[in-house]
C-alpha cells in the first residue's frame, strides 16, 4: 500500500491524534523502502527515532503535516519544539538525528515531489555542529524535561517507583518554591483587573461564563476567570490583540488541556473539535491561542493552580506517576 502523505491535512486535532502512531509508522517504512532509505541504512544498524519524533511532535504541538511543511517550519521544531520537549540523555543519541532527517527529507523531495525539500535540507545542513547542544542544555528545556535530566543526572534509582515519586514530588515543590517571585507567580496574588483591561476582561469573560454555564460547570467557569485576570494582568497582555471568542476558546481548551477535557473518563469531556466549533473559530485559531496562553504562563498538568480540584481528587499523582512510568521505561531501555 502507498503511503499517503496528506493523510494528517485537514482533519481535526482529536481525527489526527487517533492515526498519527500509524501515519508514522507508515512514513517510516516507505522512507526504508525507498533508495534513499536503502543508501542511509547501509551505515545504520537501526533508525527512524528522531523522524518518529520530528513529524509527532510537530504535529501535536503546532499542527505542522509533512506535505504542507515550510522551512519556517521545520525551524520551529528543531530550535523550539525538540529542545524544549525532548528528553536527551547523553550526547551519542543525537548523533544520528541531522543526518537521519535529511536523507528523510532528500526522499520527501524525490518520492514526494515536496518543493520545499531542498530548502529544508539547507537548514538542517547548519545544525550539524550545533544540535547535540541544542538538545542536551537541560536550561532550553521545559520544567518537566529538566526535571527528569537531573533524576538522571543525581543517578536516582529508577526501580523503585516509590523513590521517583517522592524525588518528583520534591522536584515539583522546588519549582514552585523557586518560581515564588516570578512575574505569574505574582499575577496569580491579584484579583484586581486593570482599568484599560476590563472592557476586554468583561467581554471574554461573558462568553466564556455562557460557554462553562452550558456545556461545562462551575470549576471550568470559576478557572476560566481566574486564567482570564492572569492574562490581563500580564505584561503587556497578549489580550490586547485578537478577537475575545478566539481568547474564550484558547482559554477554555488551555484549562482543559491540563484538566482532561478532551479525555472521555473524564466529566466534563468534550472534544477539540467541539470546542472550537461551539466557539466559532477555526481549529488553528483555538489552537493557537490555547498554546500562546500555556507557553506563555508555563501551564502543565504538574501546576496545581491550574488543577481542578475535582481532577486533583480523582487523580491526584496522575503526572507524577506517568514521569515515574517513563523513568523506569528510559532504565529498561538502558
Amino acid at each position: 500500500m502507498t503511503f499517503q502523505l496528506n493523510k494528517l491535512d485537514n482533519l481535526d486535532f482529536d481525527e489526527g491524534q487517533e492515526i498519527i502512531e500509524d501515519y508514522i509508522e507508515d512514513a517510516i517504512w516507505d522512507f526504508v523502502d525507498s533508495p534513499v532509505g536503502q543508501e542511509y541504512i547501509k551505515t545504520r544498524e537501526q533508525g527512524g527515532f528522531w523522524i518518529h519524533n520530528f513529524i509527532e511532535f510537530g504535529y501535536m504541538y503546532e499542527g505542522y503535516t509533512l506535505s504542507t511543511m515550510t522551512v519556517s517550519d521545520v525551524k520551529t521544531i528543531m530550535e523550539y519544539i525538540l529542545p524544549r520537549k525532548l528528553m536527551i540523555l547523553n550526547e551519542e543519541e543525537v548523533e544520528d538525528a541531522i543526518p537521519e532527517l535529511i536523507a528523510f527529507w532528500q526522499y520527501l523531495g524525490e518520492t514526494h515531489k515536496r518543493k520545499t525539500a531542498k530548502g529544508i535540507i539547507k537548514y538542517l545542513k547548519t545544525l550539524e555542529n550545533k544540535f547535540t547542544a541544542m538538545m542536551t542544555d537541560d536550561s532550553s528545556g521545559s520544567f518537566v524535561k529538566s526535571m527528569l535530566m537531573n533524576a538522571h543526572k543525581s543517578e536516582l534509582d529508577m526501580i523503585s517507583e516509590e523513590a521517583l515519586i517522592k524525588f518528583l514530588q520534591g522536584q515539583s515543590q522546588n519549582k514552585i518554591s523557586s518560581d515564588k517571585n516570578s512575574q505569574v507567580s505574582q499575577l496569580l496574588e491579584k484579583s484586581t483587573i486593570p482599568p484599560s483591561m476590563k472592557n476586554k476582561y468583561d467581554e471574554i469573560t461573558n462568553l466564556t461564563d455562557d460557554f462553562c454555564r452550558n456545556y461545562l460547570n462551575d470549576e471550568y467557569l470559576e478557572f476560566s476567570r481566574k486564567l482570564t485576570t492572569v492574562l490581563c494582568n500580564y505584561q503587556p497582555s497578549p489580550l490586547n490583540k485578537g478577537k475575545a471568542k478566539s481568547w474564550a476558546c484558547g482559554i477554555i481548551h488551555a484549562l482543559g488541556m491540563i484538566n482532561f477535557l478532551a479525555d472521555s473518563s473524564f466529566e466534563p469531556y468534550m472534544k477539540s473539535s467541539e470546542l472550537y466549533q461551539r466557539f466559532g473559530v477555526s481549529e488553528s485559531t483555538g489552537c493557537g491561542k490555547s498554546k500562546q496562553i500555556r507557553d506563555l504562563l508555563e501551564m502543565s498538568r504538574l501546576d496545581q493552580e491550574w488543577m481542578m480540584p475535582s481532577v486533583s481528587e480523582s487523580h491526584p499523582m496522575s503526572a507524577i506517576a506517568n514521569i515515574a512510568s517513563t523513568l523506569k521505561q528510559i532504565l529498561d531501555w538502558e
